[in-house]
């Protein structure tokens, strides 16, 4: 049984379960994406989790954590359109496994309210080595997915392709945004993200719907003053004449090859699952078009597959080829997306396809993460409030459907990026 309450600053979606051991809980705080603030609200996610009040070094709040048999705890950020979450997770033991007399369903509210309200606080503000230590280790961060040149290149697609718009901005900002950001600016920043975001609870464990609610309903009761309803932008549809080419070199060994496509479709669209289904078809694993054709026959790359970002409504394949390959491999991805759209796809591309997105969905139910994650997307599909309903769905695509999903697709922008030297043969 699942329980969903909505109003325009806050969602719950809690759901008695004996499927699990332990309770699993997850609060989204969401802002309108500004690329001013990402930076000190990744950091105000971050800190918040580290030290308590009650505990007021690292070592102490792990140690706490631990002695509520072995509690998990974590957080990040992320967006959708033009949204900023910030993401808090908590895993606890169910007390109806544990029977533990001091432990019960309050002491887990209890801890969850430790870290949401009572942070280790030094002069009304965060610990400012706290802050400067996350500092560093985010910039590192940072620095780490810029040398995965996968990441790279496809962060810079995805900048030039939605650029002066929200989609452009990383969730997690720039290594420049951090340089100046103190403990003021990071405890401000968490203040407001308790008065002014909106905020969605999914939980999931053996507890009643109403205990579920009413502890939430009391967790959160002081916050909100100045919350609005924040809703997910969809990306202006990109009208180009002539796709626009990128192309970057830098001390690697493969090129990577990324391209981006408009595409009109949204996850609140009627033809969302069809579009979601085509782009499997097209590039979704080992039996797709793209695996098959440009890396098994045509040995042009050591990958090749596509993905779909509904909110930006586009759609991305990237690949990773030898230097000299690089305009044949684009033109073998071209020749498979004509394909497509003049309907050269069979039943079997479509049934693997089918296949793969049920197996998807049924096996991601094995953990209460993956629940969480699925609800999530429940709540935005259109007409779908199940999973059997989604995978109906996806039964119910047509070839026909697939079809008219790949004629939407038109291509946008390609970002390369090539090994140095390769610059003068250009």
């Amino acid at each position: 049984m699942i329980h969903i309450e909505k109003n325009a600053v806050r969602f719950y979606n809690l759901e008695q379960s004996k499927k699990f051991d332990t309770i699993s809980v997850e609060f989204t705080f969401s802002q309108i994406l500004d690329k001013k603030m990402v930076a000190v609200r990744n950091l105000a996610c971050q800190t918040l989790i580290r030290v308590l009040e009650e505990f007021p070094s690292k070592r102490e709040t792990r140690a706490h954590f631990a002695n509520l048999y072995a509690a998990r705890v974590g957080s990040g950020v992320g967006k959708n359109g033009g949204i900023h979450e910030i993401t808090f997770q908590f895993t606890f033991a169910d007390p109806l496994v544990v029977k533990d007399e001091a432990y019960t369903l309050d002491t887990i509210f209890e801890c969850m309210q430790e870290v949401m309200f009572k942070p280790r606080l030094e002069n009304e503000v965060f610990l400012e080595q706290i802050v400067q230590v996350e500092k560093r280790m985010m910039q590192e961060k940072i620095s780490q997915l810029y040398d995965d040149k996968m990441h790279y290149a496809q962060l810079k697609l995805v900048e030039k392709m939605y650029e002066n718009t929200p989609f452009a901005i990383k969730a997690y900002g720039e290594l420049a945004d951090y340089d100046m950001l103190t403990s003021t600016d990071v405890f401000r920043s968490y203040t407001r993200m308790l008065a002014e975001d909106s905020l969605a609870i999914y939980a999931i464990g053996n507890v009643s719907e109403n205990d579920f609610s009413l502890r939430f309903d009391k967790l959160f009761a002081n916050i909100q003053q100045e919350a609005i309803a924040k809703i997910a932008i969809n990306s202006k549809r990109i009208c180009r004449v002539e796709k626009q080419t990128f192309q970057e070199f830098q001390d690697i060994k493969q090129t990577k090859l990324h391209i981006g496509y408009a595409i009109p479709i949204t996850i609140e669209s009627e033809t969302y699952i069809a579009q979601k289904l085509a782009i499997d078809v097209l590039g979704g694993g080992s039996q797709s078009k793209l695996f098959q054709e440009v890396r098994e026959k045509a040995s042009l790359a050591y990958y090749a597959s596509s993905t779909m970002d509904a909110y930006a409504q586009a759609m991305y394949i990237y690949a990773g080829v030898d230097e000299s390959k690089k305009v044949e491999a684009e033109e073998i991805i071209d020749e498979q997306i004509i394909c497509m759209q003049e309907g050269n796809i069979s039943e079997q591309e479509l049934s693997i396809a089918k296949l793969t997105a049920v197996h998807r969905i049924t096996s991601i139910q094995d953990t209460q993460t993956g629940c969480i994650m699925l609800r999530r997307t429940l709540a935005k599909l259109n007409g779908i409030a199940t999973i059997s309903e989604w995978i109906e769905a996806i039964e119910g695509v047509s070839l026909q459907n697939i079809i008219d999903a790949a004629k939407t697709w038109e291509k946008d922008t390609v970002f390369i990026l090539s090994p140095d030297g390769s610059a003068k043969n250009e």
